[in-house]
């Protein structure tokens, strides 16, 4: 009697044995397949929920670009632009500025007078804030500060 219960229980130790290892096989399977043949999607704030494959990540910059225009060329020494507390300076009459999140982007008109317009003329797809066309309008003795996100 006592054989018989060992037999059955050696059947049932054999079917579990067999079940863990082909669990754990499957799993690791599952893994390389995940990891190699399926397209995945982020969602992440910073890319604005779009579904976005890995492959596509790899082009995204690490730095984002800004590249600004003063309207009239003739007032590019009348407009302070700093980045983080550091001066950007206009190169023939376009600024162009490499940030990443969290940078502070300052504008400073020094004319008493004049209000100034700025054009964006290209700004980076993972950025938020700034998008081709727009235009910063700032009053005459004024500072805008613009966190980049």
């Amino acid at each position: 009697m006592r054989q018989k219960k060992n037999k059955k229980h050696d059947k049932i130790d054999k079917i579990l044995i067999g079940l863990i290892t082909f669990s754990f096989i499957l799993t690791i399977l599952t893994q390389i397949y995940l990891n190699f043949f399926h397209n995945r999607i982020v969602f992440n704030n910073f890319y604005k929920k779009k579904n976005l494959v890995f492959e596509q990540l790899d082009i995204m910059p690490e730095y984002g670009e800004i590249k600004l225009k003063v309207k009239n060329e003739e007032k590019t020494d009348k407009i302070k632009i700093l980045k983080n507390g550091n001066i950007q300076k206009f190169i023939n009459g376009i600024l162009k500025i490499q940030v990443k999140d969290g940078d502070l982007i300052e504008f400073e008109n020094l004319s008493k007078k004049e209000k100034i317009k700025i054009k964006v003329i290209h700004a980076s797809l993972n950025i938020e804030n700034f998008k081709s066309g727009d235009i910063i309008s700032i009053s005459n003795n004024k500072i805008i500060l613009i966190k980049i996100s």
